[in-house]
C-alpha cells in the first residue's frame, strides 16, 4: 500500500495507510486525489462513500487520523469544533501553538444503531436524536467538564418509555412525568418520556403529557392540571391530527390552530382552571378552490380572501366573524368583491374601491381581479388522427395545447405536450394541465382499435384426387383464403373453402379483413394420401331372430362397417362386426381406411333361415320334494330343455325331461332345433304343492292276545295307516285304526295326504305285555265245621292274586263252603283261573274209613275217620288225604319227586 504525504505551510505530517488500519482523513477545500475508501464531512462536495478515487477537500490545515480497526471510529483533534455526527469522549489537555487549544478525543456516532449508548465528556448537550440518560460527574484533564451517558433514540423501537436526565423530550417523544432532580449533584431534572411517533392519525394519547406543549402534528384536547414532582408543570391530553383528511374538524383546548387549520368557533373557557380557550378547528389544507367557510377570530390564510365581516363571535364576543373563500384555482379574468383590509392574493389586483363594509362599516370593500396564474382559459384540447379507428399494431400521436402556465400529464401517466400511443384495445385518452393544486382536464378522445382475428380448424387431410373442406371461424368481418402467405390475391371467401382436387400435400392460408385492417394469415396443412384397396369379407347364414358375426380381412388401416353403400353412419370400426338380431336376409358393407383415405365398400350378405315352430308341452303339478316328468311334442328335430328363457345350458335333448327334486313351483323351457335353427322356447310350469305336516298319534300298551285302537290327529286331509315306513299297503284311511290281536310289540305308521301330497309317516308303537300263567290254588282243608275256616293259597304269580270271591292276596282265609279259584294280574294282564278248590261242610258225603291203593290221582281223598293208603303218587300229581282221625300209609306207598302230597286231620266227626 503506498504512503500518503501532505505538504502544508505547517510542518509536514507523514502517515502511512496500512491494510490493517483503514484511515479516515478530514481536510478542507484543497483537493487531493487519493486511491482509497474514505469518509468525509458533510460539506465536502463529493460522495466519499462509494468511490475509490476520492478528492480530499482542504479548507483549513487540520489532519485527523481516524482508526478503522473494527471498533468505534475515534480520532484526536486539537482545537476547532466537533464535526456533526461526532461527540467528545475525552478532553485530554492543551495543545497547539503556545498550548492555547484544547485536545479532544472524538468518536463518530453517526452510524450507530438505535438504542446505542455512549459516555461523552464536555459536550453541552447530546446531538439531535440522542438523549442524556445520566449526568455522571466531572471529567476531562482538569475536572472542569461534565460527563454524560447518552442514548440514541432516533429510530428506536425496542422500548416505548425511557427515563432521561437533563434532556427535553426529543422529536417523536413526549414527557409523561417530571420526576425530580437527577445527576451526580442533583442539579439536573429527571423526566419520563414515551415514544409517540409511530401512533396512527386520530390517536388520543391517554397518558397525560407533563410540561410539554402539544408537539407538531398534535393538538391539546384538555388541560388537566398541575403535574410533576413539585406540581409546577401543566398536564395535557393530546391527539394526533397529522395525516387527517382535508375538511376534518376537531376541538382543542388552549391551542391556536396549527398550520393548515383554521378556527371555526371559539366557544368557552376550558382547562382545569378555566383559563384556556376552547376552539373548534378545521383542516383547510387540500380543500378545493372556491371553498367557502365561516370562521371566528382568525384572518384568512394565503390564497383565501374575506368575503364578509359579519360581527363579533366567540367567547364574550371578543372575536370577529368572517366568511372566507379559497381563490387559488380561479380562472384568470375572474372578478371578486372582498371585505376587509387583508392583503390581495398573489396574481390578483384591486379593480375598484367600493367603500365601507362589514357589520360596523369600518372595513373596506374592494373588487379584485385575477390577472395571472393558472389555469388559463379556454380548457386545453387534444388532437389526433382524423380517423380515430386504427389497426392493431399501429400508433397514434396525441397533442395538447393551452397549458402555458403548468405542465401536461396524460391519462396514460405520460407527460408532455404530445405523446405517441400504441393501443392494443379501444382506449380513451385525456390530458390534464396542472399547476400546484390546480388542475384542468381536457376533453376525451377515444381511439378504436380494430383487431381482426381468425381461428382455423385442425390440419385437413384428403385422398389423392379428392378435394378438402377447410374451415375458419372467429372473424367478424370477411374471410379471405390464399394459396401462399405472401399472396394478396384471395382464391376464396367465407368461413369454409373447398379446395380443387389435390394430388400432393398443400398449404392454404386464411385471414380476416375488417375495413382496412387485416389479421395475420393462418395456415392449414392439407395432407394428401394415396388410394386404398377394398377389404375381403364372407357372408353368413343364421337363423331368424339371431345375430351374425361378420369378419373382414386384408386391411392395414381401419375397418368401417355400414348398413348401405351410401350411409355415413359407421356401425363398427373393427374387423369383426356383430349384427343386431335379424329376421330377413340383410347386406352389410365394409371399407378400409388408411390415413384419411377410405376404400370402396365390400358387400357382405347375411342369409336368414326361418326358425321352426315352438313345440307343445303340458305343465304338471307335483308335491314338494318330488320330481316331475315333462313331455314335449310337435318337433321334427331335436328338443332342448332349458332352465330359463335365456340359458345356454341344455338340461336334456329328448322329448321327455325328468326334473330334479323340486320344493317350489318352477318353469322349464323347451325348444325345437331343426337345421341348427332353434325355435322360441315354450314355457312349461311345474306347480309344486307343499307337503302337509306329519300327523300326531299316541303309542299304546296292550296285553298279549289283545287288539289296540290307534288314533291320529292334526291332518286336514286323509289319514293313511301302514305296517311299515315303506309299505304301499294302506291298512286304514281314517283317523282311527284297530290292530289285529297282537302277541308282541308292533309299530304302525300314519301319514296325512292333502291334494295328493302325502306327508312323512308318523311312527306309532304298540307295546304288548305277556299274559301271566294261572296260579296254583290249595286249601288248608276241604271241609269245615261250623265256625271253622280254611286257608286258601295261590302260588306261581309274580303280580297280584285275585280270588273268585273278590279277595286279593296270595293267601286268604274263608269260612264259607263253596268253590274258589285264583287269577294272577301282571302289568294289567290277567291270567286264566287257577285250579278250583271246593270247600264243604265237615266231610259231608265222605266214608268213615277209606283204603287207597295203586296210582294216586289229583284231588282230595277224604274220610271221616281213617284213611289207609299204599298208593304211589306220580310226578306232577297234587293229592290231599283228609281224614277226621287217622291216616295210615303202608308200603309200597310213595310220593315221587315232583308230586304234591298233603295230609289233613280235621275232625268234624269222632
Amino acid at each position: 500500500m503506498p504512503n500518503l504525504t501532505l505538504f502544508t505551510n505547517k510542518p509536514p505530517f507523514k502517515q502511512p495507510l496500512r491494510k490493517k488500519s483503514r484511515k479516515k482523513i478530514f481536510l478542507r477545500k484543497t483537493c487531493i486525489k487519493f486511491i482509497y475508501l474514505l469518509r468525509f464531512p458533510k460539506n465536502c462536495s463529493h460522495d466519499m462513500k462509494t468511490t475509490q478515487f476520492l478528492f480530499i477537500c482542504i479548507h483549513t490545515f487540520l489532519l485527523l487520523a481516524v482508526s478503522f480497526d473494527g471498533q468505534a471510529q475515534t480520532t484526536t483533534i486539537c482545537g476547532g469544533t466537533v464535526p456533526d455526527g461526532w461527540v467528545t469522549i475525552s478532553v485530554n489537555g492543551n495543545c497547539g501553538a503556545n498550548s492555547t487549544e484544547i485536545s479532544r478525543t472524538i468518536q463518530d456516532i453517526s452510524g450507530m444503531s438505535p438504542g446505542s449508548t455512549v459516555t461523552i465528556c464536555g459536550d453541552p448537550a447530546p446531538p439531535a436524536g440522542w438523549v442524556t440518560m445520566s449526568v455522571n460527574g466531572n471529567c476531562g484533564f482538569d475536572g472542569s467538564y461534565i460527563s454524560r451517558t447518552i442514548k440514541k433514540v432516533e429510530g428506536y423501537t425496542a422500548e416505548s418509555q425511557l427515563t432521561i436526565c437533563d434532556s427535553p423530550a426529543p422529536a417523536g417523544w413526549v414527557t409523561t412525568s417530571i420526576n425530580g432532580n437527577c445527576g451526580f449533584d442533583g442539579s439536573y431534572l429527571s423526566r419520563t418520556i414515551k415514544r409517540i411517533s409511530d401512533l396512527p392519525s386520530g390517536t388520543v394519547f391517554n397518558d397525560p403529557v407533563c410540561g410539554d406543549l402539544a408537539p407538531e402534528g398534535w393538538i391539546t384536547k384538555s388541560v388537566n392540571g398541575n403535574c410533576g414532582y413539585n406540581s409546577a408543570y401543566i398536564a395535557r391530553t393530546i391527539k394526533k391530527i397529522e395525516g387527517m383528511a382535508s375538511g376534518t374538524e376537531e376541538e382543542t383546548c388552549g391551542d391556536l390552530p396549527p398550520a393548515g387549520w383554521i378556527t371555526l368557533t371559539v366557544s368557552s373557557n376550558c382547562g382545569y382552571n378555566s383559563s384556556y380557550i376552547y376552539r373548534k378547528i378545521k383542516k383547510i389544507d387540500g380543500l378545493p378552490s372556491d371553498t367557502e367557510l365561516d370562521i371566528c377570530g382568525d384572518l384568512p390564510p394565503a390564497n383565501w380572501v374575506t368575503l364578509s365581516v359579519s360581527g363579533n363571535c366567540g367567547l364574550n364576543s371578543a372575536y370577529i366573524a368572517r366568511k372566507i373563500k379559497k381563490v387559488t384555482c380561479m380562472p384568470v379574468g375572474t372578478f371578486l368583491t372582498i371585505c376587509g383590509n387583508d392583503a390581495v392574493p398573489s396574481g390578483w389586483v384591486v379593480d375598484s374601491q367600493n367603500g365601507s363594509c362589514g357589520f360596523n362599516g369600518t372595513y373596506n370593500s374592494r373588487t379584485i381581479k385575477k390577472i395571472s396564474g393558472y389555469p388559463t382559459l379556454p380548457a386545453i384540447t387534444i388532437s389526433g388522427p382524423s380517423n380515430t379507428t386504427i389497426c392493431s399494431g399501429q400508433s397514434v400521436t396525441l397533442s395538447a395545447s393551452n397549458c402555458s402556465w403548468g405542465f401536461i400529464s396524460w391519462s396514460t401517466g405520460a407527460q408532455g405536450g404530445s405523446i405517441t400511443v400504441y393501443p392494443t384495445t379501444t382506449t380513451s385518452y385525456s390530458a390534464t394541465c396542472s399547476q400546484g393544486e390546480c388542475a384542468n382536464t381536457s376533453n376525451t378522445i377515444m381511439i378504436t382499435v380494430s383487431s381482426p382475428d381468425v381461428q382455423v380448424s385442425p390440419n385437413a387431410s384428403t385422398c389423392s384426387g379428392n378435394s378438402a373442406n377447410l374451415i375458419a371461424s372467429g372473424c367478424n368481418g370477411n374471410y379471405q383464403w390464399f394459396t401462399s402467405n405472401t399472396s394478396n390475391t384471395p382464391v376464396g371467401y367465407g368461413s369454409t373453402y373447398t379446395t380443387p382436387p389435390l394430388n400432393s400435400n398443400t398449404i392454404y392460408y386464411v385471414n380476416c379483413k375488417i375495413g382496412d385492417c387485416e389479421s395475420a394469415k393462418k395456415s392449414i396443412f392439407v395432407t394428401v394420401s394415396g388410394s386404398t384397396n377394398m377389404p375381403n369379407s364372407t357372408g353368413q347364414t343364421i337363423c331368424a331372430g339371431k345375430t351374425a358375426t361378420l369378419t373382414a380381412t386384408d386391411c392395414s388401416g381401419t375397418y368401417k362397417w355400414y348398413a348401405s353403400t351410401t350411409s355415413t353412419t359407421v356401425l363398427a370400426s373393427t374387423a369383426i362386426y356383430t349384427t343386431p338380431v335379424l329376421n330377413s336376409n340383410t347386406n352389410y358393407y365394409v371399407s378400409c381406411t388408411v390415413g384419411s383415405c377410405e376404400s370402396a365398400r365390400t358387400a357382405t350378405l347375411v342369409t336368414v333361415t326361418a326358425a321352426p315352430g315352438m313345440p307343445n308341452s303340458t305343465g304338471q303339478t307335483i308335491c314338494s320334494g318330488k320330481t316331475a316328468i315333462l313331455t314335449a311334442t310337435g318337433c321334427s328335430g331335436t328338443y332342448k330343455w332349458h332352465s330359463s328363457n335365456t340359458s345356454t345350458t341344455i338340461l336334456a335333448s329328448t322329448a321327455s325331461y325328468t326334473t330334479p327334486v323340486l320344493n317350489s313351483t318352477t318353469t322349464y323351457y323347451v325348444s325345437c332345433t331343426v337345421s341348427n335353427c332353434e325355435s322360441t322356447r315354450k314355457a312349461t310350469l311345474v306347480t309344486v304343492n307343499p307337503t302337509p305336516g306329519i300327523p300326531n298319534s299316541t303309542p299304546q300298551t296292550i296285553c298279549s292276545g289283545k287288539t289296540a285302537a290307534l288314533t291320529a290327529t292334526g291332518c286336514s286331509g286323509t289319514y293313511k295307516w301302514y305296517s311299515s315306513n315303506t309299505s304301499t299297503t294302506i291298512l286304514a284311511s281314517t283317523a282311527g285304526y284297530t290292530t289285529p290281536v297282537l302277541n308282541s310289540n308292533t309299530t304302525y305308521y300314519v301319514s296325512c295326504t292333502v291334494s295328493n301330497c302325502e306327508s312323512a309317516r308318523k311312527t306309532t308303537l304298540v307295546t304288548v305285555n305277556p299274559t301271566p300263567a294261572a296260579p296254583t290254588a290249595s286249601a288248608s282243608g276241604t271241609a269245615i265245621c261250623n265256625g271253622q275256616s280254611v286257608t286258601l293259597t295261590a302260588t306261581g304269580c309274580s303280580g297280584t292274586v285275585t280270588w273268585s270271591n273278590g279277595q286279593s292276596g296270595s293267601s286268604i282265609s274263608v269260612g264259607t263252603t263253596g268253590t274258589y279259584a285264583a287269577k294272577c294280574t301282571v302289568n294289567g294282564c290277567v291270567s286264566v283261573n287257577s285250579n278250583v278248590l271246593t270247600i264243604t261242610s265237615g266231610n259231608s258225603g265222605a266214608p268213615d274209613n277209606l283204603t287207597l291203593s295203586g296210582t294216586a290221582t289229583a284231588g282230595v281223598k277224604a274220610a271221616n275217620k281213617t284213611i289207609t293208603s299204599t298208593q304211589v303218587i306220580p310226578n306232577g300229581v297234587n293229592t290231599t288225604y283228609n281224614a277226621g282221625n287217622n291216616i295210615i300209609l303202608s308200603p309200597p306207598f310213595n310220593a315221587t319227586t315232583g308230586s304234591i302230597f298233603k295230609v289233613e286231620i280235621k275232625g268234624c266227626g269222632s
